[in-house]
C-alpha cells in the first residue's frame, strides 16, 4: 500500500509518485496508492507492507491514518519528510536538512553524476555498513535508515539515480538479497515503416560486439499481405537470428471498419500473425500506468510473464487506483543514464535491480555506433531476454524461453534465417523495374529508328534534289554547246 500526502507539482520532488510506482512495478509489485485524505479506518491492515510519500510539511489531519499507523504491525517505508504526528520520536532517525545542496549518490559498486538540490533531507551519520549513500555538499551519509519496523528515505526525486537506488533499497526491505540483477537492451517502436535497413545494420554491429538485445515492435494487424509487412517480418526473423529478441508494445485502442478494438483483440490477433511468420514475441513493454488502468483478470497483456517498465509520458492519474504486476520486470533506463554511471571497480558490475537500457532508433547510424560501442566497453554485462524464462498462454499457443531457446506448445522453433526469402521479395520488386525499363528503352529504340529513317529519307532527298538540280544544269550547258557549234558552221 502506498499513501501519499501531495503530488508537489511546483517543487523538486514533482512526478516522485509515478517514479515511486515504477520502481515497485519493475520489480513485479502490486500495490495500491491512495491518497491521505481518502484513507479510511482499517484499511492499511489488509497490508504486510505499506509506503508512506511525504513531500510537504504539511500537518496530517486524517486522525483514521493516524491511529492506524500508531498501531500498525507491518513494515514500513518511510520516504520524505517526516511527520510529527506519525512519527513522534523523530530524533531516532538523526535527520538534517540543508537547501542549495549538491549530492552524489553512490551504490556499492557504482557512482551517480551529480545534480543541485533546493531542499536536501539526510541522515545526520557517517558511512555505514549501508551499501547505499548520498554524498551532501561531499560527505557521504546512508540513503537509508531503519528503526524497528520503519525504513526512512530522506530523499526521493524523479530521476533515475533515485529510482536505481531506492529500487536497491526496496529489494532488500523485501528481504531479497540476492545480487542477481540482469540488464538488457531494447530498441523500441519499431513498425514496418521504421528505418528498418537502420534497425538491419544496427542488429548487426551488435552481433559484431556479442551483444544480445530486443526489439520492441508496435502491434500492426491490418493489412499484414502488403510486401512492406512481409519485408517487416523478414527483418525481425533477421533480427532473432542474430541473437536478438522480440517484445510487444502495449497495444493502443484500434478502430477497425468500424469497429473498437481493445487490446485483448489486437493482442490476441498480433500474436497469431507473429508466429504464423516465424516471429517469438516474449514478453510486453509498458508504462506502469498500463497496470493501473486494466484489470489482470481477462486481461491478455497479463498472460506475459515479463514486461518493460517505461516512463509514463501522460499526466498523473490522480485518483486512488490499484495495480497488477509482471512476475519477472525490469525498469527502463536510458543510454544517458549508462553515461552518467561510474564504476567503482573495473569488474562487471549491473545495477541493485534488474533494468533495461533504452536505444532510440531514430539516431543516425554513426551515433548508434557510438551507442553500441560505449556498451560494449562499459561496466555491465547484458543478459540475452530469451534467458530470463519467459512465458505465456493465449488461445491454445503457448511459449516458454530460457538459456536453452524457445518452445512453442512444448516444440522447439528454429531461430536461423532463410536469406533467400527477402531476396526473393526483392527481385521481385526488382522485375518491375526492369521490366518497365525495358518498355522505355525498347521505346528509346523505336524512337531512334525513326529519327534514324528521317534523317536516311531526308538525305535522300537532298541527294536526289541535287541530281535532278545537276542533270537540268548540264542539259542547258550541252544545249548552249549544240547552238554554238551550230553559229560557228554557219559562219564557216
Amino acid at each position: 500500500m502506498i499513501l501519499y500526502d501531495q503530488l508537489a507539482m511546483d517543487t523538486q520532488y514533482a512526478g516522485n509518485l509515478i517514479a515511486l510506482e515504477n520502481v515497485l512495478t519493475a520489480q513485479g509489485k502490486t500495490m495500491m496508492v491512495l491518497n491521505f485524505t481518502d484513507y479510511s479506518q482499517g484499511m492499511m491492515n489488509e497490508f504486510s507492507r505499506m509506503i508512506i510519500l511525504k513531500n510537504s510539511k504539511n500537518d496530517i489531519i486524517n486522525t483514521e491514518l493516524i491511529d492506524d499507523f500508531r498501531n500498525y504491525s507491518g513494515e514500513i517505508m518511510y520516504i520524505g519528510q517526516l511527520s510529527q504526528e506519525l512519527i513522534e520520536n523523530k530524533a531516532v532517525f538523526n535527520g538534517m536538512s540543508q537547501s542549495q545542496s549538491s549530492i552524489q549518490l553512490f551504490d556499492q559498486n557504482h557512482t551517480f553524476s551529480n545534480e543541485i538540490v533546493e531542499e536536501c533531507h539526510y541522515i545526520n551519520e557517517n558511512e555505514t555498513d549501508s551499501q547505499l549513500f548520498i554524498a551532501v555538499n561531499g560527505i557521504k551519509h546512508p540513503f537509508s535508515k531503519k528503526n524497528e519496523t520503519i525504513q526512512w528515505v530522506p530523499l526521493f526525486l524523479d530521476n533515475a539515480s533515485f529510482q536505481i537506488c531506492l529500487g536497491d533499497a526496496v529489494k532488500t526491505w523485501f528481504s531479497n538479497s540476492e545480487n542477481n540483477a540482469m540488464m538488457t537492451v531494447v530498441i523500441p517502436n519499431i513498425y514496418p515503416f521504421s528505418d528498418l535497413m537502420l534497425l538491419v545494420e544496427t542488429t548487426n554491429k551488435l552481433y559484431e560486439y556479442g551483444i544480445p538485445f530486443t526489439v520492441g515492435i508496435v502491434p500492426v494487424t491490418e493489412n499484414i499481405e502488403y510486401p512492406a509487412m512481409q519485408n517487416y517480418y523478414q527483418v525481425l526473423r533477421y533480427a532473432q537470428s542474430k541473437n536478438g529478441s522480440i517484445v510487444i508494445h502495449q497495444p493502443d485502442q484500434q478502430t477497425t471498419n468500424g469497429i473498437i478494438e481493445n487490446s485483448n483483440t489486437i493482442i490476441d490477433k498480433e500474436v497469431k500473425i507473429l508466429i504464423e511468420n516465424g516471429i517469438y514475441p516474449l514478453g510486453i513493454i509498458a508504462s506502469e500506468e498500463m497496470l493501473f488502468t486494466t484489470q489482470k483478470e481477462d486481461n491478455l497483456l497479463s498472460s506475459f510473464s515479463s514486461g518493460v517498465i517505461i516512463q509514463n509520458d501522460n499526466e498523473t492519474i490522480i485518483e486512488n487506483k490499484s495495480s497488477w504486476g509482471f512476475e519477472k520486470s525490469s525498469l527502463g533506463i536510458t543510454m544517458q543514464q549508462i553515461d552518467d554511471t561510474r564504476s567503482n571497480t573495473r569488474r562487471y558490475h549491473n545495477y541493485g535491480i534488474d533494468t533495461t537500457i533504452i536505444i532510440d532508433l531514430s539516431e543516425d547510424l554513426i551515433a548508434l555506433d557510438g551507442v553500441i560501442e560505449r556498451l560494449n566497453y562499459k561496466w555491465m554485462k547484458i543478459t540475452d531476454f530469451k534467458e530470463i524464462q519467459n512465458q505465456w498462454e493465449i488461445g491454445d499457443t503457448s511459449l516458454y524461453s530460457d538459456a536453452l531457446g524457445i518452445t512453442i506448445n512444448g516444440m522447439g522453433v528454429s531461430l536461423s534465417y532463410n536469406d533467400d526469402e527477402i531476396i526473393d521479395d526483392y527481385d521481385y520488386q526488382e522485375k518491375q523495374q526492369y521490366s518497365l525499363e525495358k518498355i522505355f528503352n525498347a521505346g528509346n529504340r523505336v524512337l531512334l529508328i525513326f529519327v534514324g529513317l528521317i534523317i536516311i529519307v531526308f538525305i535522300g532527298i537532298l541527294l536526289l534534289s541535287r541530281w535532278v538540280y545537276l542533270n537540268k544544269f548540264r542539259k542547258k550547258i550541252k544545249k548552249k554547246d549544240k547552238e554554238k557549234n551550230k553559229k560557228d558552221d554557219n559562219r564557216q
